[in-house]
């Protein structure tokens, strides 16, 4: 590395240590390499590490142009059901053009797709809506306390710093002085957290399991606490798979090509054939809409996005697009993905 700076003329702009050991005769070292050409357009800040970590976090400005600003896509739309028209909602169900804009397809799958269109369009007609960020940033644990100590912490870091880099006869007795307040930081955090664990198993204890109370509380447990137990997979094309269904995804088809079987040219065995046989199945459009009436609103939406309050709410209207979308579907032997959960399995 230090031939091909040479080379190229490029030079290091991290010139503070970045790894701060805690032990006391431990000397820090320098650990990261950032190399460019044109060292002057470049601003560089070496701060104390984070957490509990004896790492610095260096901070950067890159003077890059032209490039397009990505916009993060870790957020969720909420539904605000209270301020919806539910009346204006179910009269633009009730008198859509159903048969000419979705049966008009011959594919099973096309034609549920377009019926889930046309129910997320009259979602974003009449129920207010807003965009949130997914998990979000907020510590609650995160109080008073550790603010001081995380204060106190820079402090120590920045005189220690100082003094290092001015050859202060001090720097050693600085250094310890750090040390011990980034143990004292540690312990800090650790004393808040537990304190808003045991709060907040207080509050678990005292509402009933399965609420929408319940569970949203238990989902902010794990947004503050809980990291996936399984890293980003790396796919055969180069690219990761991040969330749980495409890492579940991946697996399964990891799992699936593994799992071969040498037949040996051998036929498979012949299994009699039995004598009893399902009967008909037959879709009644009071049996859909009863279905439909059924459906716990507490549930989370399915992968088409539509919620089950929005299913159960306008179920008369519903029904009979369901019926012929099923009937349709039961025709060709094809169960179509995305209302087979919700819809399907409910009706006996």
């Amino acid at each position: 590395v230090h031939d091909f700076a040479l080379s190229y003329d490029l030079t290091q702009l991290v010139a503070a240590p970045t790894r701060i050991p805690d032990v006391a005769d431990h000397t820090p070292s320098l650990l990261d390499l950032l190399l460019t050409s044109h060292p002057d357009s470049y601003q560089v800040s070496v701060d104390a590490p984070l957490g509990s970590s004896d790492h610095c976090l260096i901070r950067t400005s890159v003077p890059i142009s032209g490039c397009p600003r990505f916009k993060p896509n870790g957020f969720r739309r909420v539904w605000h059901y209270r301020s919806a028209d539910w009346d204006e909602m179910r009269s633009f169900f009730a008198s859509y053009p159903w048969e000419r804009v979705c049966f008009s397809l011959d594919d099973p799958d096309a034609v549920a797709d377009s019926v889930a269109d046309v129910a997320l369009q009259g979602m974003d007609l009449f129920i207010p809506s807003s965009v949130v960020p997914i998990g979000g940033s907020s510590r609650p644990w995160f109080g008073k306390s550790c603010k001081l100590a995380a204060r106190y912490k820079q402090d120590c870091y920045r005189a220690w710093a100082e003094a290092s880099a001015a050859r202060d006869v001090n720097t050693s007795q600085l250094k310890k002085k750090y040390n011990s307040a980034s143990r004292s930081f540690k312990r800090a955090i650790a004393k808040a957290k537990s304190e808003h664990v045991a709060s907040i198993g207080e509050r678990l204890v005292h509402l009933p399991s399965g609420t929408r109370a319940f569970w949203s509380l238990a989902k902010a447990v794990q947004g503050n606490f809980c990291k996936p137990s399984l890293p980003s997979l790396r796919r055969g094309d180069d690219s990761l798979a991040h969330t749980a269904k495409e890492k579940a995804d991946l697996l399964g088809s990891l799992f699936a090509a593994n799992s071969t079987l040498d037949d040996k040219g051998n036929s498979p065995p012949k299994i009699p054939r039995g004598e009893t046989s399902m009967s008909e199945i037959q879709f009644i459009q009071r049996s859909v809409r009863k279905a439909l009436q059924s459906l716990d609103i507490h549930k989370s939406s399915g992968p088409d996005g539509i919620p089950p309050l929005v299913l159960r709410t306008c179920a008369p209207e519903l029904a009979p697009v369901l019926t012929r979308l099923f009937r349709f579907s039961y025709s060709l032997g094809i169960v179509p993905k995305s209302w087979k959960t919700a819809i399907i399995h409910p009706i006996p």
